[in-house]
């Protein structure tokens, strides 16, 4: 029954890397243009079956094991189960050196070109992707407004670029914490003993607003707006 146990789980793991390589490979030839979007689905649901399969492999063996009449590997199994233990371990390293990206999105800037030996860090990572589905303003509040805002509160931002054009937006969150100011403001209205409270804002529709463009926030307040 061990035997056939690590079999099984020998087998689930093999299936499991070519399933993840089938669907590397799927990803890779549709992002280059050759392929349909309808290729990766199924390399998709293949790679999560054979997850499904590893896991229930490993608990079959860990099961066997636990039994009190399950016999010691003799010494041909414990070197063939070092092997596949050299093997799982080769392919680990292996994965290690593949970075995958944790969410859907757009390339926003890359920071490393092909051959190029690359340590990512949070100072300096390979790629800077994001999700431009609903861009979100990062403002800072005069922490004698904070009373005057609120959560949901209805806001109003300008930008330089697109000059007499205003996008809505909803506040939708407010930090737990005030401190000194980190964006450099336009023009010489900040002073630099004033703390804020970081604001962050959904817009509506961003229109032609890109990522890091600075801009300006007006928050409605009793049918006006206050400009901050």
């Amino acid at each position: 029954d061990r035997r056939r146990a690590e079999d099984a789980l020998a087998e689930a793991e093999q299936a499991a890397i070519r399933a993840r390589d089938t669907l590397d490979a799927a990803v890779l030839v549709r992002r280059r243009g050759d392929g349909a979007e309808s290729m990766i689905g199924p390399a998709r649901e293949r790679f999560a079956q054979t997850q499904n399969r590893l896991v229930n492999a490993q608990n079959e063996l860990a099961r066997v094991r636990a039994a009190e009449d399950t016999p010691l590997p003799n010494r041909t199994e414990a070197d063939w189960l070092a092997g596949r233990a050299d093997v799982m371990i080769a392919d680990a390293a292996l994965e290690k050196t593949r970075i995958r990206a944790p969410i859907d999105g757009t390339v926003l800037q890359v920071g490393a070109r092909p051959g190029e030996l690359a340590t990512p860090t949070a100072e300096h990572p390979l790629l800077v992707l994001g999700d431009l589905g609903g861009l979100r303003v990062r403002a800072e509040l005069d922490e004698r407004d904070i009373a005057q805002v609120k959560v949901g509160q209805a806001v109003t931002v300008r930008a330089n670029a697109f000059q007499g054009r205003d996008f809505a937006g909803t506040v939708a969150a407010m930090a737990e914490t005030v401190g000194p100011g980190g964006m450099t403001a336009r023009g010489p209205r900040r002073q630099s003993d004033i703390d804020v409270l970081e604001v962050t804002i959904d817009l509506a529709d961003p229109g032609p607003l890109k990522v890091g463009m600075q801009v300006d926030v007006y928050f409605r307040r009793d049918g006006g707006t206050t400009a901050k």
